[in-house]
Protein backbone atom coordinates (compact mmCIF):
# COMPACT_ATOMS: atom_id res chain seq x y z
CA UNK A 1 0.00 0.00 0.00
CA UNK A 2 2.59 2.55 0.51
CA UNK A 3 4.31 1.37 -2.54
CA UNK A 4 1.15 2.40 -3.87
CA UNK A 5 1.06 5.54 -2.49
CA UNK A 6 4.05 6.59 -3.26
CA UNK A 7 3.90 5.90 -6.73
CA UNK A 8 0.87 7.46 -7.69
CA UNK A 9 2.03 11.19 -5.53
CA UNK A 10 5.02 10.94 -8.02
CA UNK A 11 3.08 10.53 -11.21
CA UNK A 12 0.92 13.27 -9.98
CA UNK A 13 3.59 15.25 -9.11
CA UNK A 14 5.29 14.38 -12.50
CA UNK A 15 2.19 15.51 -13.93
CA UNK A 16 1.69 18.85 -11.78
CA UNK A 17 5.27 19.61 -12.43
CA UNK A 18 4.60 19.75 -16.30
CA UNK A 19 1.73 22.23 -16.47
CA UNK A 20 3.28 24.64 -14.03
CA UNK A 21 5.88 25.10 -17.09
CA UNK A 22 3.48 25.12 -19.39
CA UNK A 23 1.56 28.10 -17.02
CA UNK A 24 5.18 29.49 -17.55
CA UNK A 25 5.45 29.00 -21.42
CA UNK A 26 1.60 30.71 -21.26
CA UNK A 27 2.45 33.83 -19.29
CA UNK A 28 5.89 34.12 -21.08
CA UNK A 29 4.66 35.95 -24.50
CA UNK A 30 4.60 32.72 -26.39
CA UNK A 31 3.67 32.30 -30.21
CA UNK A 32 -0.25 33.00 -29.60
CA UNK A 33 -1.48 29.22 -31.03
CA UNK A 34 0.96 27.78 -28.30
CA UNK A 35 -0.72 30.05 -25.76
CA UNK A 36 -4.25 28.99 -27.10
CA UNK A 37 -3.72 25.54 -26.49
CA UNK A 38 -2.01 25.94 -22.91
CA UNK A 39 -4.80 28.13 -21.85
CA UNK A 40 -6.89 25.79 -23.10
CA UNK A 41 -6.63 23.32 -20.50
CA UNK A 42 -3.76 24.27 -17.84
CA UNK A 43 -6.56 26.28 -15.24
CA UNK A 44 -8.88 22.73 -15.06
CA UNK A 45 -6.28 20.74 -14.68
CA UNK A 46 -5.28 22.44 -11.56
CA UNK A 47 -8.85 21.91 -10.48
CA UNK A 48 -9.14 18.64 -11.65
CA UNK A 49 -6.22 17.65 -9.68
CA UNK A 50 -7.31 19.12 -6.71
CA UNK A 51 -10.52 16.74 -6.78
CA UNK A 52 -8.56 13.33 -7.86
CA UNK A 53 -6.92 14.20 -4.21
CA UNK A 54 -9.98 15.32 -2.53
CA UNK A 55 -10.58 12.94 0.34
CA UNK A 56 -14.10 12.91 0.99
CA UNK A 57 -14.37 10.42 3.80
CA UNK A 58 -11.98 12.46 5.65
CA UNK A 59 -13.79 15.85 5.24
CA UNK A 60 -16.83 14.05 5.70
CA UNK A 61 -15.58 12.70 9.27
CA UNK A 62 -13.75 15.67 10.10
CA UNK A 63 -16.33 18.11 9.50
CA UNK A 64 -16.40 21.70 7.58
CA UNK A 65 -14.86 23.58 10.54
CA UNK A 66 -11.43 21.42 10.41
CA UNK A 67 -11.59 21.61 6.69
CA UNK A 68 -12.03 25.58 6.30
CA UNK A 69 -9.43 25.79 9.21
CA UNK A 70 -7.09 23.10 7.15
CA UNK A 71 -7.77 24.68 3.33
CA UNK A 72 -7.13 28.19 5.25
CA UNK A 73 -3.60 27.21 6.26
CA UNK A 74 -3.15 25.70 2.77
CA UNK A 75 -4.13 28.21 0.39
CA UNK A 76 -4.92 31.32 1.91
CA UNK A 77 -2.16 31.98 4.31
CA UNK A 78 0.44 31.57 1.38
CA UNK A 79 -1.65 33.55 -0.61
CA UNK A 80 -1.64 36.69 1.92
CA UNK A 81 2.44 36.16 2.61
CA UNK A 82 3.33 35.92 -1.44
CA UNK A 83 1.14 38.83 -2.22
CA UNK A 84 2.98 40.79 0.61
CA UNK A 85 6.44 39.86 -0.39
CA UNK A 86 5.41 40.98 -4.10
CA UNK A 87 3.88 44.12 -3.12
CA UNK A 88 6.36 44.78 -0.85
CA UNK A 89 9.03 44.17 -4.17
CA UNK A 90 6.85 46.86 -5.96
CA UNK A 91 6.94 49.39 -3.48
CA UNK A 92 10.24 49.24 -2.98
CA UNK A 93 10.68 49.50 -6.85
CA UNK A 94 8.01 52.61 -6.83
CA UNK A 95 10.46 54.15 -4.53
CA UNK A 96 13.63 54.07 -6.44
CA UNK A 97 11.44 54.83 -9.50
CA UNK A 98 10.93 58.12 -7.82
CA UNK A 99 7.78 58.23 -6.44
CA UNK A 100 6.91 60.75 -3.80
CA UNK A 101 5.22 59.71 -0.40
CA UNK A 102 1.78 60.54 -1.34
CA UNK A 103 2.22 58.22 -4.81
CA UNK A 104 3.70 55.35 -2.84
CA UNK A 105 1.06 55.18 0.16
CA UNK A 106 -1.26 55.39 -2.26
CA UNK A 107 -0.55 52.62 -4.67
CA UNK A 108 0.35 50.48 -1.24
CA UNK A 109 -2.78 51.07 0.27
CA UNK A 110 -4.70 49.95 -3.37
CA UNK A 111 -2.53 47.19 -3.67
CA UNK A 112 -3.27 45.78 -0.34
CA UNK A 113 -6.88 46.27 -0.82
CA UNK A 114 -7.00 44.61 -4.59
CA UNK A 115 -5.21 41.89 -2.65
CA UNK A 116 -7.08 41.30 -0.04
CA UNK A 117 -10.43 41.55 -2.74
CA UNK A 118 -8.02 38.99 -5.30
CA UNK A 119 -9.20 41.40 -8.36
CA UNK A 120 -7.01 39.55 -10.81
CA UNK A 121 -5.80 42.27 -13.30
CA UNK A 122 -1.99 43.63 -13.89
CA UNK A 123 -3.34 46.66 -13.63
CA UNK A 124 -4.97 46.04 -9.91
CA UNK A 125 -2.73 43.19 -8.87
CA UNK A 126 -0.01 43.35 -10.80
CA UNK A 127 2.95 40.64 -9.88
CA UNK A 128 0.82 38.70 -8.04
CA UNK A 129 -2.17 37.94 -10.58
CA UNK A 130 -1.36 34.30 -10.71
CA UNK A 131 -2.13 33.97 -6.94
CA UNK A 132 -5.75 34.07 -7.40
CA UNK A 133 -6.41 30.25 -8.39
CA UNK A 134 -5.14 29.83 -4.08
CA UNK A 135 -8.82 32.15 -2.95
CA UNK A 136 -10.69 30.16 -5.46
CA UNK A 137 -9.57 26.60 -4.91
CA UNK A 138 -10.06 27.58 -1.35
CA UNK A 139 -13.93 28.23 -2.38
CA UNK A 140 -14.16 25.23 -4.64
CA UNK A 141 -13.32 22.79 -2.26
CA UNK A 142 -15.72 23.93 0.42
CA UNK A 143 -18.36 24.17 -2.81
CA UNK A 144 -17.62 20.88 -3.39
CA UNK A 145 -17.92 19.86 0.51
CA UNK A 146 -21.33 21.04 0.08
CA UNK A 147 -22.13 19.43 -2.92
CA UNK A 148 -21.45 16.03 -1.44
CA UNK A 149 -23.70 16.69 1.18
CA UNK A 150 -26.52 16.33 -1.22
CA UNK A 151 -27.15 12.72 -1.93
CA UNK A 152 -29.45 13.16 -5.55
CA UNK A 153 -27.34 12.88 -8.56
CA UNK A 154 -29.98 14.40 -10.36
CA UNK A 155 -29.20 17.46 -8.32
CA UNK A 156 -25.62 17.61 -8.45
CA UNK A 157 -25.73 17.13 -12.43
CA UNK A 158 -28.47 20.29 -12.28
CA UNK A 159 -26.10 22.40 -9.67
CA UNK A 160 -23.10 21.71 -12.36
CA UNK A 161 -25.25 23.29 -15.19
CA UNK A 162 -26.09 26.02 -12.73
CA UNK A 163 -22.64 26.56 -11.92
CA UNK A 164 -21.49 27.43 -15.72
CA UNK A 165 -24.61 29.37 -16.31
CA UNK A 166 -24.12 31.69 -13.32
CA UNK A 167 -20.83 32.27 -14.87
CA UNK A 168 -21.84 32.98 -18.43
CA UNK A 169 -24.72 35.15 -17.08
CA UNK A 170 -22.12 37.54 -15.01
CA UNK A 171 -20.07 37.40 -17.95
CA UNK A 172 -22.98 38.52 -20.65
CA UNK A 173 -24.25 41.22 -18.27
CA UNK A 174 -20.12 42.59 -17.97
CA UNK A 175 -19.67 41.42 -14.51
CA UNK A 176 -16.73 42.58 -12.21
CA UNK A 177 -14.64 39.92 -10.99
CA UNK A 178 -16.21 38.89 -7.36
CA UNK A 179 -14.30 38.96 -4.00
CA UNK A 180 -12.12 35.46 -4.32
CA UNK A 181 -13.85 34.50 -7.53
CA UNK A 182 -17.05 33.51 -6.11
CA UNK A 183 -18.42 32.96 -9.23
CA UNK A 184 -15.52 31.29 -10.81
CA UNK A 185 -14.90 28.86 -7.59
CA UNK A 186 -18.53 27.39 -8.83
CA UNK A 187 -16.68 26.07 -12.06
CA UNK A 188 -13.19 24.93 -10.28
CA UNK A 189 -16.31 22.96 -8.02
CA UNK A 190 -17.33 21.40 -11.06
CA UNK A 191 -13.78 20.52 -12.45
CA UNK A 192 -12.99 19.03 -8.77
CA UNK A 193 -15.86 16.63 -9.08
CA UNK A 194 -14.70 16.00 -12.59
CA UNK A 195 -10.70 14.94 -10.81
CA UNK A 196 -13.20 13.18 -7.63
CA UNK A 197 -14.88 10.92 -9.98
CA UNK A 198 -11.96 10.55 -12.71
CA UNK A 199 -9.99 8.73 -9.77
CA UNK A 200 -12.65 5.62 -9.83
CA UNK A 201 -12.23 4.94 -13.70
CA UNK A 202 -8.32 5.08 -13.26
CA UNK A 203 -8.31 2.69 -11.05
CA UNK A 204 -10.75 0.21 -13.31
CA UNK A 205 -9.43 0.68 -16.28
CA UNK A 206 -5.79 2.52 -16.03
CA UNK A 207 -4.57 0.81 -13.16
CA UNK A 208 -1.74 -0.38 -15.18
CA UNK A 209 -1.10 -1.00 -18.68
CA UNK A 210 2.50 -2.09 -18.86
CA UNK A 211 1.75 -4.63 -16.45
CA UNK A 212 3.35 -7.62 -18.42
CA UNK A 213 6.66 -8.99 -17.28
CA UNK A 214 8.73 -10.61 -20.02
CA UNK A 215 10.51 -12.13 -17.62
CA UNK A 216 7.96 -14.35 -16.21
CA UNK A 217 5.09 -14.34 -18.67
CA UNK A 218 6.42 -15.63 -21.96
CA UNK A 219 3.26 -17.07 -22.79
CA UNK A 220 2.18 -16.19 -26.49
CA UNK A 221 -1.79 -15.10 -25.92
CA UNK A 222 -0.15 -12.99 -22.87
CA UNK A 223 1.94 -11.67 -25.21
CA UNK A 224 -0.90 -10.45 -27.59
CA UNK A 225 -3.11 -9.59 -24.84
CA UNK A 226 -0.80 -7.16 -23.74
CA UNK A 227 0.19 -5.42 -27.20
CA UNK A 228 -4.01 -5.52 -27.64
CA UNK A 229 -3.89 -3.41 -24.38
CA UNK A 230 -1.24 -1.22 -25.48
CA UNK A 231 -2.82 -0.24 -29.07
CA UNK A 232 -6.25 0.67 -27.39
CA UNK A 233 -4.42 3.00 -24.82
CA UNK A 234 -2.01 4.52 -27.38
CA UNK A 235 -5.92 4.78 -29.35
CA UNK A 236 -7.37 6.36 -26.71
CA UNK A 237 -4.64 8.56 -26.20
CA UNK A 238 -4.64 10.30 -29.70
CA UNK A 239 -8.62 10.88 -29.44
CA UNK A 240 -7.77 12.84 -26.50
CA UNK A 241 -5.35 14.87 -28.02
CA UNK A 242 -7.21 14.82 -30.92
CA UNK A 243 -10.43 16.06 -29.46
CA UNK A 244 -8.70 18.37 -27.09
CA UNK A 245 -6.78 20.52 -30.53
CA UNK A 246 -10.43 20.26 -32.42
CA UNK A 247 -11.98 21.67 -29.27
CA UNK A 248 -9.58 24.37 -28.46
CA UNK A 249 -8.84 25.54 -31.90
CA UNK A 250 -12.69 25.68 -32.71
CA UNK A 251 -13.80 27.64 -29.11
CA UNK A 252 -10.93 30.22 -29.50
CA UNK A 253 -9.73 32.17 -26.66
CA UNK A 254 -9.93 31.30 -23.44
CA UNK A 255 -8.77 33.22 -20.00
CA UNK A 256 -10.71 31.46 -17.29
CA UNK A 257 -9.21 34.33 -15.02
CA UNK A 258 -11.23 36.42 -16.61
CA UNK A 259 -13.95 34.34 -17.21
CA UNK A 260 -13.49 34.43 -21.02
CA UNK A 261 -14.90 30.51 -21.93
CA UNK A 262 -14.57 31.30 -25.76
CA UNK A 263 -17.28 30.62 -27.78
CA UNK A 264 -18.48 27.67 -26.86
CA UNK A 265 -18.27 27.12 -23.41
CA UNK A 266 -18.90 23.41 -24.31
CA UNK A 267 -16.26 22.48 -26.15
CA UNK A 268 -14.06 24.00 -23.16
CA UNK A 269 -15.39 21.74 -20.92
CA UNK A 270 -14.29 18.28 -23.41
CA UNK A 271 -11.49 19.79 -24.54
CA UNK A 272 -10.15 20.80 -21.13
CA UNK A 273 -11.29 17.61 -19.61
CA UNK A 274 -10.06 15.01 -22.42
CA UNK A 275 -6.35 17.13 -22.17
CA UNK A 276 -6.34 16.98 -18.12
CA UNK A 277 -6.79 13.20 -18.71
CA UNK A 278 -4.15 12.85 -21.10
CA UNK A 279 -1.47 14.28 -18.75
CA UNK A 280 -2.63 12.01 -15.93
CA UNK A 281 -2.89 8.89 -17.73
CA UNK A 282 0.46 10.07 -19.74
CA UNK A 283 2.44 10.06 -16.16
CA UNK A 284 0.75 7.25 -14.99
CA UNK A 285 1.32 4.63 -17.38
CA UNK A 286 4.25 5.56 -19.35
CA UNK A 287 6.87 8.27 -18.30
CA UNK A 288 6.47 7.65 -14.72
CA UNK A 289 10.06 8.83 -13.70
CA UNK A 290 11.16 12.68 -13.87
CA UNK A 291 13.49 14.31 -11.29
CA UNK A 292 13.17 17.73 -12.82
CA UNK A 293 9.77 17.63 -13.30
CA UNK A 294 9.17 16.18 -9.49
CA UNK A 295 11.39 18.71 -8.13
CA UNK A 296 8.99 21.96 -9.92
CA UNK A 297 5.25 19.58 -9.51
CA UNK A 298 6.49 19.70 -5.73
CA UNK A 299 6.93 23.10 -5.35
CA UNK A 300 4.35 24.98 -7.68
CA UNK A 301 3.01 27.37 -5.12
CA UNK A 302 6.82 29.21 -5.51
CA UNK A 303 6.23 29.49 -9.21
CA UNK A 304 2.59 30.58 -9.19
CA UNK A 305 4.00 33.37 -6.57
CA UNK A 306 6.34 34.41 -8.72
CA UNK A 307 6.36 34.06 -12.34
CA UNK A 308 5.42 37.30 -12.93
CA UNK A 309 7.69 39.01 -10.70
CA UNK A 310 10.82 37.16 -12.42
CA UNK A 311 8.72 38.40 -15.37
CA UNK A 312 8.85 42.33 -14.98
CA UNK A 313 12.16 42.16 -12.81
CA UNK A 314 14.56 40.49 -15.67
CA UNK A 315 12.91 42.44 -18.08
CA UNK A 316 14.03 45.87 -16.82
CA UNK A 317 17.31 44.33 -15.99
CA UNK A 318 17.38 42.97 -19.28
CA UNK A 319 16.79 46.11 -20.97
CA UNK A 320 19.29 48.17 -18.99
CA UNK A 321 22.38 45.50 -19.44
CA UNK A 322 24.71 44.63 -22.42
CA UNK A 323 22.50 41.54 -22.56
CA UNK A 324 20.03 43.20 -23.99
CA UNK A 325 22.85 43.80 -27.57
CA UNK A 326 23.33 40.08 -27.27
CA UNK A 327 20.55 38.23 -26.94
CA UNK A 328 16.70 38.77 -27.95
CA UNK A 329 14.40 38.59 -25.07
CA UNK A 330 12.40 36.33 -26.52
CA UNK A 331 9.79 33.95 -24.68
CA UNK A 332 12.18 30.85 -24.44
CA UNK A 333 14.88 32.95 -22.81
CA UNK A 334 11.66 34.20 -20.85
CA UNK A 335 11.12 30.95 -20.06
CA UNK A 336 14.43 29.57 -19.03
CA UNK A 337 15.28 32.81 -16.76
CA UNK A 338 12.07 31.60 -14.84
CA UNK A 339 12.79 28.06 -14.30
CA UNK A 340 16.54 28.78 -12.99
CA UNK A 341 14.83 32.18 -10.83
CA UNK A 342 12.44 29.40 -9.44
CA UNK A 343 15.05 26.55 -8.94
CA UNK A 344 17.15 29.14 -6.80
CA UNK A 345 14.10 30.05 -5.11
CA UNK A 346 12.78 26.59 -3.86
CA UNK A 347 16.49 25.65 -2.81
CA UNK A 348 16.34 28.82 -0.95
CA UNK A 349 13.06 27.75 0.74
CA UNK A 350 14.24 24.36 1.44
CA UNK A 351 17.45 25.47 3.24
CA UNK A 352 15.44 28.07 5.24
CA UNK A 353 12.81 25.47 6.43
CA UNK A 354 15.47 22.70 7.12
CA UNK A 355 17.34 25.83 9.14
CA UNK A 356 13.72 26.13 11.14
CA UNK A 357 13.09 22.90 11.54
CA UNK A 358 16.70 22.22 13.33
CA UNK A 359 16.21 25.54 15.42
CA UNK A 360 12.76 24.00 16.65
CA UNK A 361 14.74 20.60 17.37
CA UNK A 362 17.39 22.31 19.77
Amino acid sequence: MKQLTRTRTEYIDIARGTVIILMLIGHSGAPKLLTQLIYGFHMPFFFILSGLLYNRSKWEEKGFKELVVSKFKAYLIPYFILCGINIGLELIYDLVSGYSFDEFTQEGARSILWALYSYSTKARMGTSVPLWFLPCIFLSTIVVWAVFKIKNRALKVAMFAGFWAVNIALNMIKSPILPWHMGLSLIGAGFMLVGFYLRFIFDRLFSDMYSYESSSKTDEVMLLGHLKRTFCFATFMLSLVTVFVLCTLANGKVDINLREFGKYPALFILGSISMSVFVLLLFKNVIRKSAVLKFFGRNTIVIMGFNYTINFYSKIFWQKSVLKGMVSYNWIVVCIFDLICCAVLINAKKRLDMYRALNAAS
